[in-house]
């Protein structure tokens, strides 16, 4: 059983789900992009930005030779590396990250859909920090 902040069981688990998956389905299946997403996300919140940005990046790689660089589970994964490059301070690839996510979402779900309310804020965060005005449009 896991215990609260229990990292090393949870990322042995994640491990070998990956491992499964990759062996039963290949490399470039969008299940494995999915276990590559939270195997990164754990190593984000144990603040292994490094291990998260390799597994994020692999990740995108994956759900978009699948699908699109425009489909809504590559767009999540690039949420992802947009908050991390907030967080890192890298603001103008925060940006356009954010913007891409946005511009896919849009798309996909319109325009008032809540999944776009969390990547508004974080958009908005870098714009201040930027100092750019949130409403120059």
């Amino acid at each position: 059983m896991l215990g609260r902040g229990d990292y090393s069981a949870a990322e042995k688990t994640l491990r070998h789900a990956l491992a499964v998956r990759e062996r039963s389905l290949g490399r470039a299946h969008p299940d494995v992009a999915q276990t590559l997403l939270n195997l990164g996300t754990l190593h984000s919140l144990k603040g292994e930005d490094e291990k998260a940005e390799k597994l994020w990046r692999r990740a995108l790689a994956v759900y978009e030779a699948a699908f699109s660089p425009m489909h809504p589970d590559a767009a999540l994964v690039v949420e992802h590396l947009a908050t991390l490059a907030r967080n890192q301070g890298k603001y103008p690839e925060a940006d356009g990250l954010y913007n891409r996510v946005i511009t896919t979402w849009t798309a996909a779900y319109g325009p008032i859909h809540p999944n776009l309310v969390a990547v508004l804020d974080g958009l908005a965060k870098v714009l201040v920090a930027m100092g750019r005005d949130l409403f120059d449009g």
